[in-house]
């Protein structure tokens, strides 16, 4: 009777380290630590089908602009409004991933 919970303490401190090697499949789900709590936030990593407001503004600056805006975005193009050396001016970028200039 005294090696019984000896052996179900082996038991368990085994059982814990086969369990501990498995590897990890939250691949995308990550955890949130604020001032709410712990949370599971999940990743969004799918491709986008557009493009992107951030590629948008940063493809206006090399074209010139200063203070980019975007001003008006669509299902076809996206707008952006800034500062060029001639004045306020518009730049329009096709919706799709890249953002080339139309």
């Amino acid at each position: 009777m005294k090696f019984v919970p000896i052996a179900l303490g082996l038991a368990a401190i085994f059982s814990c380290h086969s369990l501990s090697s498995l590897p990890a499949n939250a691949q995308g789900l990550d955890i949130e630590i604020g001032k709410h709590g712990i949370r599971p936030v999940i990743r969004d990593d799918a491709p986008r089908d557009g493009c992107e407001p951030g590629e948008a503004i940063s493809a206006a600056r090399e074209e010139g602009f200063h203070h980019p805006r975007i001003v008006r975005a669509t299902d076809r193009r996206i707008v952006v409004e800034g500062m060029t050396e001639s004045g306020m001016d518009r730049i329009s970028f096709a919706n799709v991933p890249g953002c080339p200039q139309r």
